[in-house]
């Protein structure tokens, strides 16, 4: 049996993270969503980007493997699962004539993905084409109770079937990972208390990389574990430093 990689994370900020807050495309400064599909569409977008993210920095042998025997599973059968799974979904609720399948019958998405040299970049790029398909044809429909195709499937109930399906995948992309090269992490969006953290750490010529942990029920930061030793107020839902010692 092969020794398991170590575990790392490129992350030097938190450990536990794939990626360094200013490093991730997925850690912006847009505000928050308001609307129900304002936000299922931004957290369509992180999944997706996430399981993009998990892909790089892998050669074609890599993203072929079949790193979690005894399933068939790999990152670059993953890519091309999804994109047939955004084909599916249009077959549902498209009235038109169905789209044939990408990659052949049943399993041939996995059992087919191959460590050939451009396989990942064109399976990426069908992937994305599917995607703009699907999220153009679902744009088209604003009202989340309308019913669409033939079973008559409900444009909420796709929507948060989406998400359920790549925050599932982004699941085994994490361990398919980890087990190819042992890289590790997550992602915690910064909430709004943070934001204000990091904004109050420039304004004093604080490193940024230094606000890692706030606890707001206890009024401390913790640094690698070590307590910070900032003051802070609290006035409602806004944070402001007052004094540094």
């Amino acid at each position: 049996m092969n020794q398991a990689p170590e575990r790392w994370s490129e992350s030097v900020q938190l450990t536990d993270m794939w990626l360094d807050p200013e490093q991730d495309p997925r850690d912006t400064d847009e505000p928050d969503p308001v609307g129900e599909q304002e936000t299922y569409a931004r957290y369509l977008r992180d999944y997706r980007l996430t399981l993009e993210l998990k892909c790089q920095g892998l050669d074609a042998d890599q993203l072929a493997m079949r790193s979690v025997p005894p399933s068939t599973m790999s990152l670059l059968g993953l890519v091309r699962h999804l994109a047939e799974v955004e084909r599916d979904w249009r077959n549902w609720i498209s009235e038109r004539e169905k789209l044939e399948p990408i990659y052949g019958g049943h399993g041939a998405d996995f059992d087919q993905a191959m460590p050939e040299p451009n396989s990942f970049a064109h399976a990426l790029q069908i992937l994305h084409n599917e995607q703009q398909a699907t999220d153009q044809l679902i744009g088209q429909c604003p009202d989340l109770a309308q019913r669409l195709g033939q079973d008559q499937i409900i444009v909420r109930d796709l929507q948060v079937h989406r998400i359920e399906e790549y925050a599932r995948h982004c699941g085994h992309a994490d361990l398919l990972r980890e087990c190819i090269d042992g890289r590790v992490g997550q992602y915690r969006r910064k909430s709004t208390t943070e934001t204000h953290l990091l904004r109050c750490a420039e304004a004093n010529n604080i490193s940024p990389e230094k606000v890692l942990r706030a606890s707001i029920g206890s009024i401390s930061l913790v640094r690698r574990g070590t307590p910070w030793p900032w003051v802070i107020d609290i006035t409602g839902y806004s944070v402001s430093c007052i004094a540094f010692r």
